[in-house]
């Protein structure tokens, strides 16, 4: 009875482990895959001919959105944007602003994504490298023509899944160039006025 019970109370233990063992877990190989799926899904949506009419842009572009927020942790973005400049601002001013600045970039890229041209891909290796034990970067190369552009994929692991939390183009990162931004019209306005800089950036773009 005693060795009956001892074995009954291991099965907790057990089953701990083999719950941690069946979680994905935060691999190179898992970042390349994501990566590549994501552009992959992108693309797709790109390519679909029923989306070429200008009329149909409106739906392409409803369709690479709900992509995005599936592919893109934004609230991370938008924290690291900000940087620390996040203790100037209250608990209610945060909440809009991460509403606000994903917005933003969905105004000012989509644009530029919506303009593919069946520019190639290529992968620089044949894994992501790993920037820490949850964090990786998976290295591209876009080319059009003789022109080649390289662009970085920086992603955390998170809730089991990878997510992408900044692009690098040509080593010049999305959200250091924002939080530069931010940083300098910071020193003299408020965060109520860069809530209404952005309501006004989002409400005039086209």
């Amino acid at each position: 009875m005693k060795k009956q019970a001892f074995l009954i109370s291991l099965i907790p233990i057990f089953l701990s482990v083999s719950l941690v063992l069946a979680m994905p877990q935060p691999t190179s190989d898992g970042a390349l895959n994501f990566v590549k799926t994501a552009v992959n899904s992108v693309l797709t949506i790109l390519q679909d001919p029923k989306y070429k009419g200008k009329s149909a842009s409106k739906e392409q572009r409803r369709r690479l959105r709900v992509l995005a927020e599936k592919l893109i942790d934004f609230k991370e973005v938008s924290k690291r944007a900000l940087g620390r400049n996040r203790r100037k601002f209250t608990p209610q001013q945060m909440k809009e602003f991460y509403d606000l600045f994903p917005r933003l970039l969905e105004r000012t890229y989509l644009d530029k994504i919506q303009s593919y041209n069946n520019e190639k891909i290529v992968y620089t290796y044949d894994k992501a490298i790993m920037l820490s034990k949850n964090k990786a970067v998976v290295k591209t190369v876009v080319t059009v023509g003789p022109q080649k552009t390289p662009i970085d994929y920086r992603l955390i692991f998170r809730d089991n899944r990878w997510v992408g939390y900044d692009v690098l183009v040509e080593g010049v990162s999305l959200i250091k160039n924002y939080r530069d931004q931010f940083n300098i019209f910071l020193q003299n306005n408020s965060p109520a006025d860069l809530l209404k800089l952005l309501r006004n950036k989002i409400s005039t773009k086209t």
